[in-house]
C-alpha cells in the first residue's frame, strides 16, 4: 500500500477515535473558507483529500465558495471548458446553502464601522471646521451609491473601504478629504486603471474624462439621485482643472457668451438640462468656496504613496 494512502487511512481511524472519545455525540466541524480563490491545483487537490474523511462518522466539512469560481478553477485544473463542473462538485457537496444579498448599503455601513472610519471623521479636531462636520456622512452615502451602481462584489466593496481606512493615516486631522472623490479616486484606480491614468497625465480633455465617468455613473439618473452624482462630477472636473492651472496648462470649463454669462464647453453625463444649467449652477457655488483652489493631486498623490509603500513592502498593490 502507498505510503500517502496508509497515512491517511490511519489518520482517518484516529479521527474516528478522537470523536468518539472527545465530541460527546457532537460533530466535529471543518469550516474551509474562500476555496475558489485558491490555485485551480490546490482546490482540487483539497476537494479530493477531504472525500477521504467523508465517510468517518460525526464529520461534517462546510465549504464557504463562490460556486461559479470554483466550478472554473475545476475546468482550469482539468485544462477543458467540457468539464461539467456542477456534476464534478456534486461528489462533494451534499447540501448547498445561498446567502442571499444583504439589503443596499448593509455592507457599506458594516465595513464603515469595521474600519472605525470615524475615529478620523468625527475626532475632535476635525469636527471644530465646520465645512468637515458633514464629511462622514457625504463619505458614506456615495460609497453605497457608487457600490450599487458598479455592482461591485463584498469582497471588492472590501477592498475599497480598505484602502480607503489606510490612506486615510497620511492625511492630517484637519485636511480638506472631499469624501466622493477619495472614494471614487480609490474605485478608478482599483477597477478602471486606464481612465486613473488619464487624470494622472494632465493631458486629457475635459470632455475625456466626463465621459470616462459616463462608463461609472448610472445610466439614467432619477431626480433625487441626481446631485448625489452631479456634484462629484462638477467637483472632479474643478480639481483636475486646479491641477492643470498649477502646471501652466489651461483648458476652460466655460466661456462668455455675448450676454456676458458662462456657457458650457462639456456636455455633462449627469445634468440631463439644456446646456447643462445644474452643472453650471453647482460649478458657480463650488468656485465661491474658498477650499476650491484645492487640485486633484491632492488626493492623488495620497493614493499613489499607498501603493509605492506597498511595492517597498513586496506587498499585493
Amino acid at each position: 500500500m502507498p505510503k500517502r494512502k496508509k497515512g491517511l487511512i490511519e489518520f482517518r481511524e484516529e479521527l474516528k477515535k478522537y470523536i468518539a472519545a472527545h465530541n460527546d455525540g457532537k460533530p466535529l466541524v471543518f469550516i474551509i473558507d474562500e476555496l475558489d480563490r485558491c490555485r485551480p491545483d490546490y482546490a482540487v487537490e483539497v476537494l479530493e483529500q477531504i472525500k477521504h474523511f467523508f465517510n468517518v462518522p460525526g464529520i461534517v466539512f462546510v465549504l464557504s465558495i463562490d460556486k461559479v469560481q470554483l466550478g472554473n478553477a475545476v475546468r482550469g485544473f482539468y485544462g477543458s471548458e467540457r468539464i461539467e463542473s456542477n456534476e464534478y462538485l456534486r461528489r462533494f457537496i451534499d447540501l448547498e446553502f445561498s446567502l442571499p444579498a444583504p439589503e443596499s448599503g448593509v455592507f457599506a455601513r458594516y465595513l464603515f464601522e469595521y474600519f472605525d472610519f470615524d475615529t478620523y471623521f468625527k475626532a475632535p479636531e476635525r469636527s471644530a471646521y465646520r465645512e468637515l462636520q458633514e464629511d462622514s456622512e457625504a463619505f458614506v452615502h456615495f460609497a453605497i451609491r457608487l457600490f450599487s451602481v458598479t455592482g461591485l462584489t463584498l469582497r471588492q466593496q472590501e477592498k475599497v473601504f480598505s484602502s480607503a481606512r489606510t490612506i486615510l493615516n497620511t492625511f492630517a486631522i484637519n485636511n480638506y478629504l472631499f469624501p466622493s472623490i477619495f472614494i471614487l479616486l480609490i474605485y478608478i484606480k482599483d477597477f478602471r486603471l486606464d481612465f486613473y491614468r488619464m487624470l494622472m497625465a494632465k493631458d486629457t480633455p475635459y470632455q475625456n474624462i466626463i465621459d470616462e465617468l459616463a462608463q461609472v455613473f448610472p445610466k439614467n439618473i432619477d431626480h433625487d439621485d441626481e446631485m448625489a452624482f452631479l456634484v462629484p462630477e462638477v467637483t472632479l472636473l474643478l480639481m483636475y482643472q486646479n491641477s492643470l492651472l498649477r502646471k501652466g496648462k489651461l483648458q476652460q470649463l466655460t466661456e462668455k457668451n455675448e450676454q456676458n454669462k458662462d456657457t458650457l464647453l462639456v456636455k455633462s453625463c449627469v445634468d440631463p438640462t439644456l446646456g447643462g444649467s445644474h452643472f453650471l449652477g453647482v460649478l458657480e457655488t463650488l468656485r465661491r468656496k474658498g477650499s476650491f483652489s484645492v487640485s486633484i493631486d491632492h488626493l492623488i498623490n495620497k493614493i499613489n504613496l499607498m501603493e509605492s509603500f506597498k511595492t517597498d513592502l513586496g506587498l499585493p498593490a
